[in-house]
């Protein structure tokens, strides 16, 4: 394993742009409590927690009250900050209340939700963009405690619209990752650096870190070559002690060099693997057991996570003659090292490589 020298002071920057979102808890409720009860009393209807919500855009999520509400809603998913949670107990002297009471639907950590009001942004890889502030009203006071719509002004949470469809998960439940996007191909029929090839707007390194990003990963590092595209990202960058020895070689210098059990592959030629399809992998893992997709008996071994214990097979893969990312993934799984997570029908097309200008030129 070869390191990039200009990147070993500090191997964890980030490519200065915030840490991920987290989401602490995840509610539904599929009827309402206080909305449009103005007068009359507040009805009981459970809010559930859940450990996954499906974000379906324009419409809302799967389950909730406020699903198909009317069209354009501006308030499709509600979000509310936990440190405000934390500071209106501390605020108001109260123990044993669930941030449910407040009936957003995700509480989120790490960020200031007024921020993203009129702004486009995104969590797990499921895009939103933020309306208003969810101001609180007097039924706060009877959830929580007397003073809290008070307290709470300015500080309710957002509302937001959902632009795109998806899954949020609690990630405070994800085992730790590492991220590594694997760049060290040659590019041989592109006939420039692939990782610095524009792809709807972005260059393709730049676009496939971003979707690493949405496992919220304890470290990211890149599998590739010292003065490419992404050489001046901050990130560390670990080179092939073997050459000429395809993505196998990657991916066993990113076993070597990752710190965390598991570990996150993406390809950089992979662009249509968005990071809600990263996330659904990490979701089914455990630190020891990683997850591999598959469609037809064949592994995409290049937008997967493997644990750090699978580091001797992927050497001994290295190795042999093929050196087969195929045989390398049935070892891992006849091991219980990796689960095979089957794709849908029809989802083969997210594992289309961008391998020649024909190909950028078809997106």
């Amino acid at each position: 394993m070869v390191l990039s020298s200009s990147h070993l002071a500090n191997p964890l920057l980030t490519l200065n742009r915030k840490p991920p979102i987290e989401i602490v808890h995840l509610y539904v409720s599929p009827a309402h409590n206080y909305f449009g009860h103005h007068g009359h009393p507040a009805d009981a209807h459970a809010i559930l927690e859940v450990s996954e919500a499906r974000c379906v855009a324009g419409r809302g999520i799967e389950g909730d009250r406020f699903f198909d509400f009317k069209e354009s809603y501006k308030g499709q998913i509600t979000f509310f900050s936990w440190e405000v949670y934390e500071a209106l107990r501390k605020e108001l002297k109260v123990e044993g209340c669930s941030p449910s009471v407040f009936r957003r639907n995700a509480i989120t950590l790490g960020v200031d939700l007024n921020e993203l009001i009129g702004q486009t942004f995104e969590i797990q890889g499921v895009r939103f963009e933020g309306v208003e502030e969810c101001r609180p009203c007097y039924w706060m006071d009877e959830a929580f405690h007397a003073g809290a719509e008070e307290r709470m002004r300015g500080r309710g949470g957002l509302r937001a619209r959902i632009l795109t469809s998806g899954t949020l998960w609690q990630s405070t439940h994800f085992p730790p990752v590492t991220a590594c996007l694997i760049a060290g191909g040659k590019s041989s029929r592109m006939g420039s650096d692939k990782a610095g090839v524009e792809f709807e707007g972005t260059v393709l390194w730049k676009r496939q870190m971003a979707a690493l990003e949405a496992l919220s990963p304890v470290e990211s590092l890149i599998s590739g070559r010292a003065g490419a595209a992404y050489a001046e990202s901050g990130l560390l960058i670990v080179e092939d002690e073997v050459s000429d020895a395809g993505p196998l070689a990657g991916i066993v210098s990113g076993l070597r060099a990752a710190a965390q059990p598991l570990v996150c592959f993406l390809a950089v030629d992979l662009p249509w693997i968005c990071g809600n399809d990263l996330v659904s992998l990490l979701v089914a893992c455990s630190e020891t057991c990683g997850a591999v997709p598959a469609h037809d008996g064949y592994f995409e071994a290049l937008a997967a996570i493997f644990p750090k214990t699978a580091l001797p097979l992927a050497e001994m893969a290295l190795q042999s003659e093929d050196r087969s990312l195929q045989h390398f993934v049935r070892e891992c799984e006849a091991r219980g090292l990796v689960r095979v997570i089957e794709s849908a029908n029809g989802n083969e097309a997210r594992f289309k490589s961008v391998n020649s200008p024909e190909d950028l030129n078809a997106q």
